[in-house]
């Protein structure tokens, strides 16, 4: 196969602190992610890339490989996702892994059959990734806030009706994307251009960055 999954989880967050490790039914939520990816069977290895000494201590717990410590000036704020995957790739080079797997550590409901699924979608399809994503329900009349507080449309009426009104519109909802290495190194990015969407329902696609979200995934859950 030479598939390796990849599951950032730094100790910090800028919106909700510590919530790669918050306690979810019991477990930290990382361990959802690692326990999907380990019960497909689909990867040689499966990388929790983190600084922190309290994930690296709940990850020797439970027995997980801790071989690889992802170093600190990738654990910032500002620290760019590709390269903490690139980091990872260059640590397993000798691997020469196909395909990898982003995997984020705050999808406790998305389990090891999503992933076979679309890695059956990888596979079978020309193309070079597989993105989760949730269809998009809400109306066209998107509207953000400018610094005078009023607001405004993101897309005008007519633009929505011209361009996007008989296409179905998905969101990338933050839950694994698969990538064929060879793209992602030359394409620098985690989303292929050439990708398609793997669809999950609405309840799989929670975003957790506030409590408000944890307690809708929890809801879900």
């Amino acid at each position: 196969m030479k598939n390796i999954a990849i599951i950032p989880a730094r100790g910090g967050s800028k919106r909700l602190p510590k919530k790669n490790f918050e306690k979810f039914f019991g477990k930290p939520l990382f361990l959802y992610s690692y326990e999907s990816a380990i019960k497909s069977e689909l990867f040689d290895k499966v990388i929790i890339s983190t600084e922190s000494n309290e994930i690296l201590s709940l990850m020797k717990e439970n027995n997980i490989n801790d071989e690889y410590i992802r170093p600190k000036h990738l654990a910032q704020d500002d620290s760019s996702l590709i390269d903490v995957c690139i980091d990872v790739l260059n640590y397993y080079k000798n691997e020469n892994f196909i395909n990898m797997c982003l995997i984020w550590a705050t999808s406790p409901i998305v389990n090891e059959e999503d992933l076979a699924l679309s890695y059956k979608q990888l596979t079978e399809n020309q193309v070079d990734g597989v993105v989760a994503c949730t269809e998009y329900t809400h109306s066209s009349d998107l509207l953000v806030q400018q610094d005078d507080k009023l607001i405004k449309p993101l897309i005008s009426y007519n633009e929505y009706n011209d361009c996007y009104a008989s296409k179905n519109i998905f969101f990338d909802c933050g839950a694994f994307s698969w990538i064929k290495v060879e793209a992602f190194f030359s394409e620098r990015n985690w989303v292929a251009k050439k990708a398609m969407p793997y669809i999950l329902p609405y309840y799989k696609g929670v975003d957790l960055d506030t409590k408000g979200d944890l307690e809708l995934l929890s809801f879900y859950y």
